[in-house]
């Protein structure tokens, strides 16, 4: 019972410990296409005790009524550090802070998925939360009661995120465990692509809100929650919103529930939230508290304890945002139950119910989809007038911007490799086979005819050990032989034979005029001496290493930096910080690892694009050296490649490794590899440049050719140029068989850093040390098997001696303490001590102190009017003095107790003074208070006792057993 003796008083209570605002091969000749035609770039016990009358005034404890100014239309909190334009480059958060800026309500639907997301967007709302309650049950089929993980939280908001352009408030639970938690929630929050996260003080297990079984955590570490995220916010360098939620409307009372969001505003929270206000009366009351501060309200559809009010009438009481947590998932839910009563009885659902193909088609995005492939179509036909790719006048444009790269060929293929041809430096033009050019035409089958290119002759020859119907075949006798006079439209017919796909294959040499029409110049290649540096990493990528610098641009300034650069391949999270511990510049992130480690097969393509983009991000987390990640082939076409691309950027990686393998792509060094052509190859590039672009990032694109195994040295060499010029960043020719084809790699485009992959154990590639590998021309150096390699065998033999009844000896195995100080334990326990609760008010004020540091930061925030932290709106309770004089009452509020609590082991868990008020009304839910009027055991206590604790006036049990007593001092 809230008696009128103590509701007469109000609270200055400096309980808050965080008031304040934070911051926060085939032949040996050199091939030219003429640079005027082409140049390729595609590409226990408690007591409580009274204090003396001294001590109660020295409680410092003012009594009022407090009055508060009419809420302020704008939010000054959320000045010019927040608030951005609608430039292209706006992060989420910005968007949000934006928007609260900006008149009136906004309205927020809750997600559970991207298609919902999207939805959300296409009707034209502003923002859009992912609520717990409906993730939970769209993504595990579970109720919303702390089942879900903070990763499967993480994920889908993650593919939330991706679809929409529009801000979306990411629900974080109570943070998934203690402040350390709470600030790794925050972060990977960012990372994930959210504009804000809500944050409440439930205890785990949580409950859903508007449900039985909520508890919350004490004021203090609920406090220390939002100062603990808003940290996190500010280590990121960050402008994610904070919403601070309570829960302790339902759990305790009102009254707790406004304490609890005036001191959230007070340690920064950017918005304000009770749940399960039950009235509008409620409602405003918490509207009018920290006015500055916009507050969320939540319209609990079908039947929650808050009243279901309009967003006029929402506003009209003081609320800038409201939540819609059940509307989708719900409807969704009855949804799908109609159509599959519907099917159940043979019928399909009405078309009412049901949207046609094509609506659905539009809906997720399939026109958008085509209209963008086209872009990167494949013609799948050699131009006949140059007798090779075409470019874009973009393209070209982009080409003749680059004027730190010298004009080469195309193709050029390095004279010591190769035979046959003249090696003078004049531009006569032989009369080999390389000076020959040849029709090439494949009809399928069934009479379809698939290809009609032109190809110069020595592209065939060079074909022969591939392709069974050329072997033992002298191309270039048929050549001598052949009439070149011939004027039917298909050419004298050379050879013809059937594939292996049973289409017929048919060679037909052309013309001596059309051959020349090809413009192919043969002639030894002179190749400038690679540059120590490389140009094309100017001023517009290299950033210097400012606390602000991207994995990007970290990696690009290494690879500005002298000397050559190693990077292990890592599998996992603490293979990475090992990697970082050890001081290596930068990690590789390989998918034959990841594969092996986390799925326990092999590199073959059975890992798919999120299993990698997963383990990606907890690699990135772990470390703060760049790390480059393993695209494989994209995992689909040029739009799937985008994705990948931007995904990996959003990731955190600095760069990601492409490769021109088809589907289902093989482990680099072993068999069955297939490439895909040559035009496809370079337009994966171009599209994954695309998608960089399109993101605004520096992300470092390395393109990787498996043709060197798959076709010849001479291909790999052709396509690695071509990406080049297509603008990869670094290039990479996976299984070259030796030394003289490394260094001919290393002679093209010698701009243009080179990555060298060795290969322990046994592969193609000779193993050569950094400084022979930098004398070649190698800027890169990456080993791929290493860690994990060497992490099966100490398994293997662990095992060995656990299956004979031994631990592994000393020797192979760390220290308890070693492993601990590996993983990060003593570092966690030095920044936990920042969020360290003390558990006792200080004697001194009888409330919690704050740090000098808030107490500036407190004293700094000039926009926020004076006012108590606690504040008790007086139409809401009864039986009290009104009146504004400041008469000291004599009151249950006027004395002091000391509550101490024993646990049933004997330790004491609590000892601290309180207001007797306190202890009053917490009578409803101690059982041990029930009936004591406390106020008549205080009257009838002696003020003189002398004992240690005082005297006696209560004891009793608490529901966990612990001994509570409470005594008069």
């Amino acid at each position: 019972m809230w008696g009128p003796l103590y509701w007469s008083r109000s609270l200055v209570v400096r309980w808050l410990l965080l008031p304040g605002k934070l911051g926060i091969s085939t032949m040996g000749i050199s091939l030219l296409y003429q640079p005027s035609h082409v140049s390729c770039h595609f590409l226990s016990s408690t007591h409580t005790l009274p204090l003396s009358n001294l001590e109660t005034k020295q409680l410092h404890l003012p009594f009022f009524h407090v009055r508060l100014p009419v809420p302020a239309r704008g939010f000054p909190r959320m000045g010019s550090r927040y608030v951005a334009s609608a430039a292209a480059v706006e992060s989420p958060a910005k968007a949000l802070r934006r928007l609260l800026e900006s008149p009136g309500i906004h309205q927020g639907p809750v997600c559970h998925d991207a298609l919902s997301a999207k939805l959300i967007e296409r009707a034209g709302f502003p923002l859009a939360f992912m609520g717990g309650f409906a993730v939970s049950a769209a993504r595990l089929g579970l109720p919303d009661v702390g089942l879900i993980s903070y990763g499967e939280v993480l994920d889908q908001g993650y593919q939330i995120t991706q679809a929409v352009s529009i801000p979306v408030v990411g629900d974080g639970d109570n943070g998934y465990g203690n402040h350390m938690n709470i600030k790794r929630t925050v972060k990977g929050f960012i990372r994930a692509g959210f504009a804000g996260i809500l944050l409440e003080d439930q205890l785990s297990p949580k409950a859903c809100g508007h449900t039985r079984g909520r508890k919350v955590a004490s004021r203090e570490e609920a406090v220390m929650r939002i100062r603990a995220a808003i940290d996190a916010r500010n280590e990121s360098g960050s402008d994610l919103v904070i919403i601070a939620r309570t829960d302790s409307r339902q759990a305790v009372s009102l009254e707790e529930a406004l304490w609890r969001s005036r001191a959230f505003g007070d340690a920064g929270a950017d918005v304000l939230f009770v749940d399960a206000l039950a009235s509008r009366e409620e409602m405003k009351a918490f509207c009018k508290i920290s006015p500055l501060i916009p507050k969320l309200a939540n319209m609990l559809e079908g039947g929650g304890k808050t009243p279901v009010l309009s967003p006029a009438e929402l506003q009209e009481i003081g609320y800038k945002l409201v939540g819609y947590p059940l509307s989708l998932i719900g409807v969704s839910i009855r949804a799908m139950e109609d159509a599959l009563v519907a099917l159940k009885g043979g019928r399909i659902p009405p078309p009412g119910s049901l949207p046609t193909f094509e609506e659905i088609k539009e809906t997720v995005g399939f026109n958008e989809y085509y209209k963008e492939e086209e872009r990167y179509k494949i013609t799948g036909v050699l131009p006949s007038d140059g007798g090779a790719f075409t470019i874009t006048p973009k393209i070209q444009e982009e080409a003749s911007q680059r004027a730190e790269r010298v004009s080469e060929p195309v193709v050029e293929v390095i004279s010591p490799l190769h035979d046959g041809y003249k090696s003078n430096d004049s531009n006569e033009r032989s009369s080999g086979i390389w000076s020959r050019t040849l029709r090439l035409k494949v009809t399928g089958n069934n009479g379809f005819e698939k290809l009609d290119v032109r190809i110069p002759a020595g592209f065939l020859e060079g074909m022969s050990t591939i392709i069974p119907g050329l072997g033992g075949v002298n191309l270039m006798e048929l050549l001598e032989n052949a009439s070149q006079e011939s004027t039917t439209e298909k050419g004298k017919l050379l050879l013809e034979f059937n594939g292996t796909m049973g289409d017929k294959i048919q060679t037909l040499p052309l013309s001596n005029l059309e051959t020349k029409q090809l413009r192919l110049s043969f002639f030894p290649a002179k190749l400038p001496a690679p540059a120590r540096r490389f140009p094309r990493m100017g001023s517009r990528y290299v950033a210097s290493a400012a606390a602000g610098e991207t994995p990007a641009k970290a990696l690009r300034r290494l690879l500005e930096s002298p000397g050559i650069h190693q990077g292990p391949v890592c599998h996992d999270a603490l293979s990475a910080k090992l990697i970082e511990r050890a001081g290596f510049p930068l990690a590789f992130m390989g998918g034959f690892a990841v594969s092996a480690a986390r799925l326990g097969l092999p590199d073959v393509g059975l890992i798919s694009y999120g299993e990698v983009l997963d383990q990606g991000y907890q690699i990135t987390q772990a470390v703060s050296i760049p790390v480059v990640g393993d695209g494989d082939n994209g995992y689909g076409n040029h739009m799937n490649i985008k994705r990948t691309v931007k995904g990996f950027i959003r990731a955190g990686f600095a760069g990601i490794l492409l490769e021109d393998q088809l589907s289902p792509k093989a482990c680099g060094h072993t068999r069955g590899r297939k490439v895909a052509s040559r035009e496809e190859a370079v337009m994966r590039i171009r599209a994954a440049i695309d998608a960089r672009n399109e993101s605004g990032s520096d992300f470092v694109i390395i393109a990787r050719t498996d043709s060197r195994q798959a076709i010849s040295l001479e291909e790999a060499l052709w396509r690695s140029r071509a990406f080049g010029d297509a603008g990869a960043d670094i290039l990479f020719i996976d299984a070259l068989a030796s030394r003289e084809e490394m260094k001919a790699f290393c002679q093209i485009s010698p701009s243009i850093p080179k990555l060298a992959n060795m290969l322990e154990g046994g592969g193609k590639t000779p193993i050569l040390s950094p400084a022979e590998l930098q004398e070649i021309g190698y800027k890169l150096v990456v080993y791929p098997l290493s860690l994990i390699g060497v992490s099966i065998r100490a398994m293997e033999d662990a095992l060995t001696a656990l299956k004979g009844g031994r631990i592994p000896p000393p020797g192979s195995l760390p220290t308890f303490e070693e492993i601990k100080e590996t993983v990060g334990f003593n570092e966690y326990y030095k920044e936990e001590e920042r969020y360290k609760l003390t558990g006792v008010l200080p004697s001194d004020e009888g409330a919690f102190t704050i740090t000098p540091k808030i107490q500036e930061e407190a004293s700094q925030r000039a926009e926020r009017i004076s006012e108590p932290v606690v504040e008790l709106i007086s139409p809401l309770h009864d039986g009290y003095k009104s009146n504004d004089s400041n008469e000291r009452s004599s009151g249950i509020w006027s004395r002091t107790l000391r509550l101490k609590v024993t646990g049933n082991n004997g330790f004491e868990k609590l000892d601290i003074r309180i207001p007797a008020g306190l202890l009053e009304g917490m009578s409803s839910i101690i059982p041990g208070l029930g009936g004591v009027n406390l106020m008549e055991l205080l009257e009838n206590a002696s003020q003189e006792s002398t004992t240690e604790k005082g005297k006696l006036l209560l004891e009793f049990n608490g529901t966990m057993g612990d001994k509570i007593q409470v005594f008069v001092e």
